[in-house]
């Protein structure tokens, strides 16, 4: 039996919400990234997101928004600085691209942590290796985990561009996650000496590059593609929600001169 009415309940709830601001104003789950275990490094039998690291969306997320999560997920207990907790998790998504924030926040403790959002479509792989699409996610990495997945969405505009003939590399597809078959870290060290590994992302590329067929297989299609400018359209003011949140809280911030203090240790993800 509940301790508190409901006007108590209501009063507080989600008082304590770090990710409180403008909010979208449609359903779009965070799309996560989350590093591998080290300590699960050399457990062959695991062949999942806990040790390879990959994508994660929360448990509770999906419920509340009553979403299907696709096959391509599995529900896993993952383990967290402050414990652990459920999440479904995949090592792998196609992710097309629609708009992207960043910033730089300064935390209670004085260390500062970057964070990225890149609103996206998302789509699952299907066995017949077609796409199917499963709706707006919000993609979301902290420190050098974004950095990483910004230089994923780099490099595919780089090496589709001769394909996509002039088309938006936003309207298609791109496979992201961790793809090698064996655990990759990388060892990231602050001016400070302390280090912490992190498991970057990982834009697929096959060993004969892509095709026209690839390419093909990758666009969103027209009815996606409709979806995704009206999506953009309605998240203005959640894509500049953090301009002012730059010119406020960065003034006087040095990027380089501020490395050594940034935390790269992961918190709970959500």
């Amino acid at each position: 039996m509940s301790r508190l009415d409901s006007k108590h309940k209501e009063a507080l709830h989600g008082s304590m919400d770090t990710s409180q601001g403008i909010q979208l104003p449609f359903v779009a789950p965070t799309l996560w990234w989350k590093n591998g275990e080290t300590a699960l490094k050399s457990t062959k039998e695991i062949k999942d997101a806990r040790r390879f690291g990959g994508w994660g969306i929360s448990e509770e997320e999906i419920a509340d928004n009553s979403l299907k999560i696709p096959n391509v997920f599995q529900l896993l207990e993952m383990n967290g600085t402050n414990g652990t907790y459920n999440a479904y998790m995949s090592r792998w998504v196609y992710i097309a691209p629609v708009c992207r924030r960043f910033s730089w926040f300064q935390k209670p403790d004085g260390k500062w942590l970057s964070k990225l959002n890149i609103l996206a479509y998302m789509g699952t792989p299907m066995q017949d290796k077609s796409i199917e699409p499963f709706g707006p996610v919000v993609v979301s990495a902290k420190g050098y985990s974004g950095k990483y997945i910004d230089d994923a969405f780099k490099k595919f505009v780089v090496k589709t561009a001769e394909l996509r003939e002039g088309d938006p590399a936003n309207y298609f597809y791109h496979p992201l996650g961790t793809f090698a078959a064996e655990p990759v870290f990388e060892k990231i060290t602050g001016q400070g000496g302390k280090s912490s590994p992190i498991t970057p992302c990982q834009l697929f590329i096959a060993e004969e590059g892509y095709t026209d067929s690839d390419i093909d297989r990758f666009f969103v299609g027209q009815e996606v593609s409709d979806i995704m400018v009206d999506l953009y359209r309605q998240a203005g003011e959640w894509l500049h929600d953090w301009d002012k949140k730059k010119k406020d809280d960065t003034q006087s911030f040095d990027a380089n001169a501020e490395m050594a203090s940034i935390e790269t240790e992961e918190d709970l993800p959500f």
